[in-house]
C-alpha cells in the first residue's frame, strides 16, 4: 500500500492478516505491518516494521442472508522506533453485513480508545464504513466504500475507496484499488494491491 499526503509526505507498507474460524460463530483475527518507510515534509525517511493487532469476532446470524458482527481488539505497540505509537489502543466495532439481491453489503461502527496521551487530541476515536459489492462474473467483482472518522481535536476525515477483485481459483483471489479523500482541503490518496489465499484447515 502507498500512502500520500501532499508534497513529500508519503507512506508504503506491507500490511497483512490471518484470520482463523474457531466456530461458524466465532474467529480471530492477527494483523500488522511487515515493512514501513515513512517520508515526512522535510524528505527524512524512517524505515521499518509497524504496530500489530489481533481481534476476537463474534457473528449473530440473522438469516442465511444477513448477520450482525461484533469486533474486540487491541493494538500491540511491535513497531519500530517512530513507526509505532508506542502505546496499546483498545476497539470496538458493530457490523451489520446482508445479501441484497446480487450485491452484499457491510456496515461498520466502531470506536477506538488510544493509550498514547495528546494534550491536543482526544483520547477516543470514532470510525464508521458502508460498503457496496458485487460479481462482475465469476471470475471478476468490484466493491466501492465509503468511510471516515472523527476525534476530537483534529478534523473529521471522509474517503471513498474502489477496488476490483479477481477469482484466479477457489483458493486465491487478487486485488487492487485506491481510495481519496472526499474532503477538497484534504489532498490524501491511497493505492493497493493484495492477495488472499485460503490455506486449509487447521483442526
Amino acid at each position: 500500500m502507498r500512502t500520500g499526503a501532499g508534497g513529500n509526505v508519503r507512506r508504503d507498507s506491507l500490511p497483512y492478516t490471518l484470520k482463523l474460524a474457531l466456530t461458524p460463530d466465532w474467529g480471530i483475527r492477527w494483523s500488522g505491518e511487515a515493512w514501513v518507510a515513512q517520508t515526512d515534509d522535510g524528505g527524512q525517511r524512517i524505515n521499518g516494521g509497524g504496530d500489530s493487532a489481533i481481534v476476537l469476532k463474534r457473528r449473530f446470524a440473522v438469516d442465511d442472508k444477513s448477520a450482525f458482527g461484533l469486533e474486540l481488539g487491541t493494538t500491540l505497540p511491535t513497531g519500530t522506533g517512530a513507526i509505532s505509537s508506542g502505546q496499546s489502543d483498545y476497539s470496538i466495532t458493530g457490523i451489520y453485513s446482508a445479501d441484497v439481491g446480487n450485491y452484499h453489503t457491510d456496515i461498520n461502527l466502531g470506536m477506538t480508545r488510544f493509550g498514547q496521551e495528546d494534550p491536543i487530541l482526544g483520547h477516543t476515536q470514532q470510525l464508521w464504513a458502508a460498503s457496496l459489492s458485487t460479481a462482475l462474473n465469476e471470475r471478476w467483482g468490484i466493491v466501492g466504500e465509503f468511510s471516515g472518522n472523527q476525534r476530537d481535536g483534529a478534523d473529521a476525515t471522509r474517503q471513498f475507496l474502489f477496488a476490483a477483485s479477481y477469482n484466479a481459483s477457489n483458493a486465491l483471489v487478487l486485488d487492487a484499488g485506491f481510495s481519496r479523500s472526499t474532503r477538497n482541503d484534504v489532498p490524501d490518496w491511497s493505492i493497493l494491491t493484495g492477495l488472499t489465499m485460503l490455506v486449509g484447515k487447521l483442526f
